[in-house]
């Protein structure tokens, strides 16, 4: 854990320290997994003390390997340095981007082998949630919510995990059984009162406990909400930003630049190093958020979304 902590996408041997987890992960002694037992019985796995999704991202056990990031804002080696060629970072970061969240899924998936270990996983993916919900709204305090590149990488995760799933199987009343381990208690109901939705969710109360599949697809939908769509929604802010300040600096020396040692070409020079900064955080950005194998896993995954949207559609029809 402390490795992954100091472990950058920037490092040669970055993938070294998720193989060996892969690999201590995947000891089988007769039916028993014995590392996988003593990982997610360490009080670090998710530590009760923890109060926000930043903090989830740097103190739980899974943390650090889920915090791997190629994005401009979230590494400061890559922000730090000048030398750095985005072009080739363009070229070397989605292999390494694909492998690490390879690994982690092969990683997730040995933590899950174990029945009674399944709880304790997936009890981690809903406070994962939990503590990120804000991410959804417009203004979110980044400070205490998780990194994009923490929430891609855990989407990527839980996609992989979803993508056997049987739709038929997924219970579809799990967002308000009172077994969901997600909270929408400040979700806004469209055709429900809180009262009347707490109501139907005491009806449910003798239903049998959600099986994986549900509980997996689910939390999957949620997590696009979660990870994906914020991440876009800030490639658009940077693009719009980039366009804004370009626009200022041509305003300003559309008529020449500023004299020499004046304050006007000191606020240029200003200018025009934020937006070769910010130029460098756009490309950079896309290699992450656009990683080609994610939005295929998403693209599949959504027809898995569309065709239980229908078979909801179907049981009202039925209903």
């Amino acid at each position: 854990m402390g490795r992954a902590k100091n472990n950058n996408i920037l490092d040669g041997n970055v993938c070294d320290v998720y193989y060996a987890l892969e690999c201590l992960t995947a000891i089988k002694i007769s039916a028993c997994r014995p590392i996988v037992s003593l990982i997610s019985g360490l009080d670090v796995w998710c530590p009760e003390l923890i109060k926000n999704g930043r903090e989830l991202e740097n103190y739980s056990f899974l943390g650090p390997f889920l915090g791997l990031s190629g994005y401009f804002e979230e590494n400061t080696r890559i922000e730090k340095n000048k030398e750095l060629e985005v072009e080739q970072l363009k070229h070397d970061l989605p292999p390494i981007i694909r492998e690490t969240r390879d690994i982690m899924f092969k990683i997730v998936y040995n933590l899950l082998l174990p029945k009674d270990n399944r709880d304790k996983v997936l009890s981690y993916f809903a406070r994962v949630l939990n503590m990120n919900a804000k991410k959804s709204g417009l203004q979110a305090k980044e400070d205490v919510l998780s990194r994009d590149g923490f929430m891609l990488n855990f989407l990527s995760v839980i996609l992989d995990l979803s993508a056997k799933v049987v739709v038929e199987k997924v219970d579809k009343n799990y967002f308000q059984s009172p077994n969901c381990r997600l909270d929408f208690s400040e979700v806004t109901r469209v055709n429900a009162t809180s009262e009347e939705a707490d109501e139907f969710s005491k009806t449910l109360s003798g239903v049998r406990q959600p099986n994986f599949s549900t509980e997996c697809f689910l939390m999957a939908i949620y997590s696009v909400h979660l990870s994906l769509l914020p991440a876009l929604r800030k490639q658009v802010t940077r693009v719009q930003r980039i366009k804004d300040l370009t626009n200022m600096i041509k305003d300003t020396t559309r008529n020449g630049r500023p004299p020499p040692n004046s304050r006007a070409e000191l606020q240029l020079k200003i200018g025009e190093a934020k937006l070769e900064s910010w130029k460098k955080a756009e490309k950079i950005a896309q290699v992450t958020t656009f990683e080609t194998e994610l939005l295929q896993k998403f693209a599949e995954f959504y027809g898995k979304v569309c065709l239980w949207s229908c078979l909801l559609l179907t049981l009202i029809d039925d209903g």
